[in-house]
């Protein structure tokens, strides 16, 4: 038997995930299940600095499986669910922000630890509440 964690830190592509060869770098580009916390504003804040986060999914045909992972591993947390679009049979309060733009404002106005969000992608949720660096002049 082999040790993966020497398998992880070489990050080099091993057999031992579903027995074909995977690259463990390509991982950061994975954004599924992959949390943006945000600070009290909700700007983006260090990962693990808060104890508000939300998840994108784009693809609808994940969304089913990772709501009931997330109700069955943050039980313990107020979950907030936001889709660009209506979706007549969800089962549950289900919040509906068309514009990516008007994200930021709405999650202002709601008190929640997790919230979901269906049919966004996860860069443009990134893009959007990050906040700006200001760019200081002399001029």
């Amino acid at each position: 038997m082999c040790d993966i964690t020497e398998k992880l830190k070489a990050g080099r592509p091993r057999k031992y995930f579903c027995k074909e060869d995977f690259d463990i770098t390509k991982l950061k580009n994975f954004n599924n299940m992959k949390a943006l916390f945000l600070d009290k504003n909700c700007n983006v804040s260090e990962y693990g600095k808060s104890d508000k986060f939300l998840l994108a999914q784009k693809d609808y045909s994940l969304v089913n499986n990772e709501i009931d992972f997330i109700r069955k591993n943050y039980s313990y947390a107020k979950i907030i669910y936001i889709s660009s679009i209506n979706i007549p049979d969800f089962k549950g309060e289900l919040f509906v922000i068309n514009n990516v733009k008007n994200l930021q404002n709405f999650l202002k106005t709601k008190s929640f630890n997790c919230a979901y969000l269906i049919s966004y992608d996860f860069e443009k949720v990134e893009k959007t509440l990050t906040k700006p660096l200001l760019q200081y002049s002399l001029f």
